[in-house]
């Protein structure tokens, strides 16, 4: 089905899906690569590294252009969260496309707080999150990010700026500790996170992806054939989205 997908855009995905179907596609994207090797995903996977780097760069970009308004109680949890001190990027959009409300500094940490309006959740269950919603916090919780949800009907009823601020101070307490201990486990960049559609694939997938896109995929003795083979293909991919 991927394949087919990728086909049918061949001439121009603009044309040929909304702009919510390519955000899907991401989101299948991302569902793909993180599922883990040994799954049923790992055919697809495959798929996803040969696909023209102009779709995929495509998919991440509808899905990182989506639309942001913050509702008035999302910037009331950023400005209380600024108010206990802590340094925030706002609207954070990750590398892979998605975005949170709210991302705590440093951003190696990968804490951030999400406000849930009503539309998180279903009309005639007020209290049970969408699938929708539950879809995105398994791909955060996949991409290793700590979320706070902070439910409407949570924020609703604490009755001052105290109130609201201890209520952050106390939902993030745990969260940032853990954070703080990975940190110190796993280093990762601030400003770039690396994992894209090649990191998942064993080296003899990456050999043939590169016999596929014309690349050389034979690797010099005493080098590590896996991050030589993934830096070619990320070079390829780097040029060919400056040509484009």
């Amino acid at each position: 089905l991927w394949n087919a997908v990728v086909e049918v855009a061949a001439d121009d995905a603009t044309q040929c899906f909304t702009i919510e179907e390519l955000r899907q596609l991401q989101q299948v994207v991302l569902h793909a690569r993180n599922s883990g090797r040994g799954t049923n995903m790992d055919g697809l996977v495959t798929d996803i590294a040969r696909a023209p780097a102009g779709f995929t760069g495509l998919l991440r970009r509808s899905l990182a252009e989506a639309d942001a308004s913050p509702s008035r109680a999302q910037e009331e949890v950023a400005q209380s969260l600024e108010a206990l001190g802590l340094e925030v990027v706002h609207e954070f959009v990750i590398p892979d496309g998605l975005s949170v409300d709210v991302a705590l500094k440093p951003l190696r940490w990968r804490v951030a707080v999400e406000f849930d309006g009503p539309r998180h959740y279903f009309r005639n269950e007020k209290r049970l999150p969408t699938g929708r919603t539950n879809f995105k916090v398994r791909l955060l919780r996949a991409l290793g990010w700590r979320v706070l949800h902070v439910p409407y009907f949570d924020w609703a009823r604490l009755p001052d700026e105290k109130a609201r601020q201890n209520y952050l101070k106390t939902g993030l307490a745990a969260i940032v500790k853990s954070a703080r201990k990975a940190s110190k486990v796993e280093v990762v960049s601030e400003d770039e996170d690396d994992r894209d559609e090649f990191s998942a694939l064993k080296v003899a997938e990456l050999r043939r992806l590169c016999e596929a896109r014309g690349l050389e995929s034979r690797v010099k003795r005493g080098l590590d054939a896996r991050a030589t083979l993934i830096e070619r293909l990320r070079a390829q991919k780097s040029s060919s989205s400056e040509e484009g």
